[in-house]
């Protein structure tokens, strides 16, 4: 038989074990100050405001409210498939394409990945070849169903991964047909490296230009953030050169508004200024 004082202390503990539940974060009532507990031969018995039921109540009601983009963020985090190696997985469709190696993936719970695509480096939106580079990626994946394989992210917030059609690796496709660099600082990949060496000897797509400048050098580098035109364009263009347009050659009378050439008597004789040859009328003695 317990003693009174062991009841009120089994009373006390599971009063707090209750007290415990996350109530306002689950959106229940506040819990009532005293226990309803009743007593059964000696002994305090939960009614059905247990702690484990009430608990369970509170998890149902959790569970269908609606998440927070926060609480999205982190699912999405936790529950990302991941491969043996520790790789994790992401698929959904390309909706958005930034530039030549940067794109935008919408998977079936409408939650948006900005990718960039890793091991490679293509030019800047507004440098040589940047709008070639973008057509070119999204030529094999807008609005088409991706697979990324991922690690890490970079410093923008960017998943940075490697981007697969089927079987088709999208990263290494855009090194083998010359519309990007292996980023020899950020990826030691023997296959890469190999894709980018082959589209250099058959001068394939930004190496038809004599002298492309890398991006990172574009980026950092001000001198070289204009638009660079391919050498190899270049020389094809035959130089024009066209005489200055001739002006101020010649005489005009401010009060009558004629026209004087340089022949001509009044030509800088009358009170006026010079002008064009096509300003005011022209001089009946001089022709203007």
């Amino acid at each position: 038989m317990r003693s009174r004082n062991q009841l009120v202390a089994e009373i006390k503990r599971l009063t707090e074990e209750r007290d415990e539940l996350p109530a306002k974060a689950f959106g229940l009532p506040k819990q009532r100050k005293y226990p309803m507990y009743r007593m059964v031969s000696g002994k305090p018995v939960p009614s059905s405001t247990h702690a484990s039921d009430a608990k369970g109540r509170a998890q149902a009601q959790y569970n269908k409210r609606k998440l927070s983009k926060a609480d999205q963020e982190f699912v999405k985090s936790q529950v990302a498939t991941v491969l043996p190696n520790g790789v994790k997985i992401i698929e959904g469709m390309v909706v958005s394409i930034a530039d030549g190696d940067t794109l935008t993936v919408l998977d079936d719970t409408k939650s948006q990945f900005k990718i960039r695509l890793q091991g490679i480096d293509t030019p800047e939106s507004r440098q040589a070849f940047g709008t070639q580079a973008r057509k070119a990626l999204a030529s094999k994946v807008f609005k088409k169903n991706v697979r990324i394989e991922w690690e890490e992210k970079d410093r923008y917030g960017r998943t940075l991964g490697d981007v697969y059609l089927g079987d088709r690796w999208i990263n290494k496709e855009l090194l083998e047909e010359g519309w990007a660099w292996h980023y020899k600082q950020y990826s030691d990949s023997e296959e890469l490296a190999q894709a980018e060496t082959a589209a250099r000897n058959t001068r394939a797509g930004l190496w038809k230009d004599n002298h492309p400048v890398p991006p990172w050098e574009y980026r950092h580098n001000p001198s070289k953030r204009k638009p660079q035109e391919p050498e190899s364009r270049i020389s094809q263009q035959q130089p024009t050169t066209s005489p200055p347009a001739a002006t101020n050659t010649h005489w005009i009378t401010n009060s009558s508004g004629v026209r004087h050439n340089s022949s001509c008597r009044y030509y800088e004789n009358s009170k006026g200024r010079k002008c064009g040859p096509d300003a005011g009328r022209a001089c009946k003695i001089c022709g203007g």
